[in-house]
């Protein structure tokens, strides 16, 4: 998976990020991407319906002895893949003519292989009901009619097959549509809510009247069987031992929802928790008491400062105008992939929202927040052993801890710095331009010859492996230069002046809105492991998000009004430890933030029931150049 750097954001993010509305609208994806999707799930629907109705037709031509109509080969089993009408040739090329590049693109649900899938959902399924060759269990009631009735049975069922397995795909296709044009879809666990059969993946309920309704009434075809020498298991192999209506059921709910959830690239039935919005007393008369006064003291006794109400989930933002920090309560979700666990327990490990959200401070600002995936997968074990504790830096000025005097005369180094040493190493001779001396080439709209941000991380790469342990660059970038979309390289002092690139067709002025310290070169960096082997169950992983700043109205999150584009970041989380350091916060070398906190694991067994009560993540963000200046927010949120 192409991993994004994480992008700074405004401590205004994080306030935000706590107080969450439900209901509220969220941005739509523009018209083109909308596009894209729909066509995409409505021809390839149309796909499955063409090559399902092929299926029955080859069985039902069969069974009355008309060969001439099977096509080349002149057996049922050929004839599934004749495409005698060329019905699905027409419908998968009616998927390809779905303009999903450039602008159409959304950047999800994109594979390139959904015409595919919904054609081979509906081979594979005839073949899990009558067996992996037609040719040996389709009967032909007109050289033998004492199999008529056995025929119409198999015509009947390999009919209706059919039709239960499109049911799957309109369904799909129609909640895809409404979702798309109310907002609740804008990435890929938006669409992966479209498949699974009950609302919203049905809301027209087509699956219960196609694949239990006229199943029912299509196997009324099958009541004088056992006849003529055939029985029911004899004729649907795939379903012997079982029941019929209900194996087939089964079958196609299994086969299809595969098909739609690989074509359409999403993950169908991921494991998901709301965070535990609970709130203890802690100290006082009433320690582990419930109260509802959150930060509070009203319903723990005595009241402040003896006692306070400790939500279970929480978020602390410090910074160095606010030492003491500011607490809120964390509501919202999480959801979680484990891949495939390989022998020795460990497998990978993908976090995200639960849903896209519209968060808002009452009078001040709303925050769009989208997942946009993007970042790598951590990992989990569950057998225990892996180092997965975590520690990131932060440092608001790199530069001036390596770049010699003439580069940036009023910060003179010690020539002999390990770290000036290890740049003049890395960079032998060095005589381009960083982030305070830049060259012309800076002021040309994507010019490759601006080499600023790269000469920003090669410094970045220098300082992280500088540290103790094994510490790698997370994010980096020159302060007042855009990084992404056509205004790549361009120096700015506002967001809005960087555009044509991610959600919004925004990209990122680096730095605060507007830039407080041009020239700054930040740098993040990240270590996995920064502690001992970690018990059994426990991982980290990353979450990828871009919010949108906009001002309050009556339709928020429409796009419209945008205050600030944050960009894209990869939050990190872990059940283990994870502590965090900003150095030269405030662009100030005497100021240092620390923070620490502890999440916990539960064991893999029950995550992977869905058991996720207990389990907790622990995480961390760092802005710079907020309304708080440089801050740094620590949270855990507990599974209820």
């Amino acid at each position: 998976m192409l991993n994004r750097t994480r992008t700074r954001i405004t401590w205004t993010t994080f306030l935000l990020a706590l107080f969450l509305v439900p209901g509220l609208a969220s941005a739509a994806l523009p018209k083109a991407q909308q596009k894209c999707l729909n066509g995409l799930a409505k021809e390839a629907g149309k796909v499955d319906k063409a090559q399902g109705g092929d299926d029955g037709a080859c069985v039902k031509n069969f069974g009355k002895g008309k060969l001439d109509k099977l096509g080349p080969g002149g057996t049922v089993e050929d004839c599934l893949t004749n495409d005698v009408k060329g019905k699905v040739a027409k419908a998968k090329t009616k998927v390809a003519g779905v303009v999903c590049s450039g602008e159409a693109d959304p950047g999800f649900g994109v594979t390139g292989t959904i015409a595919d899938e919904a054609m081979d959902a509906e081979l594979d399924l005839i073949h899990a009901v009558f067996g992996s060759d037609l040719a040996e269990t389709v009967v032909d009631g007109k050289t033998n009619p004492s199999l008529k009735g056995a025929a119409k049975c198999q015509a009947s069922v390999a009919k209706q097959l059919g039709k239960c397995g499109a049911a799957w795909w309109k369904g799909y296709a129609e909640c895809v549509k409404a979702g798309l044009k109310d907002g609740s879809i804008l990435n890929e666990a938006g669409l992966a809510a479209c498949i699974g059969g009950a609302p919203p993946g049905d809301p027209k309920g087509r699956i219960v009247k196609d694949c239990s309704t006229k199943l029912t009434k299509a196997l009324e075809k099958c009541a004088g069987i056992p006849g003529g020498g055939q029985t029911l298991d004899e004729l649907f192999p795939g379903c012997a031992g079982e029941d019929l209506e209900t194996c087939i059921q089964n079958t196609t709910a299994s086969i299809e929802i595969d098909a739609i959830e690989t074509g359409a690239g999403t993950v169908v039935g991921g494991l998901s928790c709301q965070h535990n919005v609970d709130a203890f007393c802690e100290g006082g008369d009433t320690p582990g008491a419930d109260c509802t006064d959150v930060f509070g003291s009203s319903d723990c006794l005595p009241g402040a400062p003896t006692a306070r109400c400790n939500p279970i989930s929480f978020a602390s933002l410090e910074s160095t105008s606010v030492p003491n920090g500011l607490n809120f309560a964390l509501i919202g979700g999480s959801t979680f992939e484990v891949g495939e666990v390989d022998p020795n327990g460990v497998a990978s490990m993908e976090c995200g929202l639960t849903q896209p959200i519209g968060l808002v401070i009452p009078s001040l600002l709303v925050a769009c927040l989208t997942e946009v995936g993007g970042c790598d997968p951590g990992v989990i074990d569950c057998d225990g052993g892996t180092a997965l504790d975590l520690d990131t830096v932060h440092h608001h000025t790199v530069d001036q801890l390596m770049v010699l005097p003439g580069s940036d005369p009023n910060d003179p180094l010690d020539p002999q710095d390990p770290l000036v040493l290890a740049w003049q190493a890395a960079e032998p001779g060095f005589q381009g331009a960083d982030c305070r001396g830049v060259d012309q080439a800076c002021f040309v709209t994507n010019d490759p010859n601006c080499t600023a941000n790269e000469t920003c991380a090669a410094m970045c790469d220098v300082y992280c492996a500088s540290l103790p342990g094994n510490h790698t660059r997370s994010e980096s970038g020159c302060e007042g230069f855009c990084r992404g979309g056509t205004t790549d390289r361009e120096l700015c002092t506002l967001d809005t002046e960087c555009q044509q690139g991610g959600i919004n067709n925004s990209g990122d002025c680096i730095g605060g809105n507007p830039v407080a310290h041009a020239g700054s070169c930040t740098c993040d960096c990240l270590e996995v492991g920064s502690g001992g082997p970690s018990p059994a169950g426990s991982f980290w992983c990353q979450v990828g998000i871009q919010t949108v700043l906009e001002t309050i109205d009556e339709n928020n999150c429409d796009g419209n009004e945008i205050v600030q584009i944050i960009g894209q970041q990869c939050v990190p989380r872990t059940t283990e430890t994870i502590t965090n350091t900003v150095f030269f916060a405030d662009d100030d070398a005497g100021n240092t933030l620390n923070q620490f906190d502890q999440g916990s694991r539960i064991s893999c067994d029950d995550l992977l029931s869905g058991n996720l009560s207990g389990l907790a993540e622990a995480g961390n963000q760092t802005a710079y150049d907020g309304d708080l200046g440089d801050s740094a927010t620590r949270t855990v949120q507990v599974c209820e």
